[in-house]
């Protein structure tokens, strides 16, 4: 929080975002409800393995 010692070119840092850039406070609040509402699915690294080692019975791969 800025204080009366706070010099003048550091107030900007305590300034809520909204206040000092409302376009960029915006597009925050986008990009933090797409991530939170939203699914983002990550390809398994299992698809690089060879078909033969995915295919033989014997094999377990354990996933975490």
């Amino acid at each position: 929080m800025a204080t009366a010692n706070t010099p003048d070119f550091n107030k900007v840092l305590y300034a809520p975002l909204a206040e000092i850039d409302p376009e960029v406070k915006n597009i925050i609040d986008k990009e933090t409800w797409r991530q939170f509402t939203g699914l983002e699915l990550i390809a398994s690294e299992a698809c690089f393995l060879s078909w033969s080692y995915v295919a033989d019975p014997d094999v377990f791969i354990e996933l975490d």
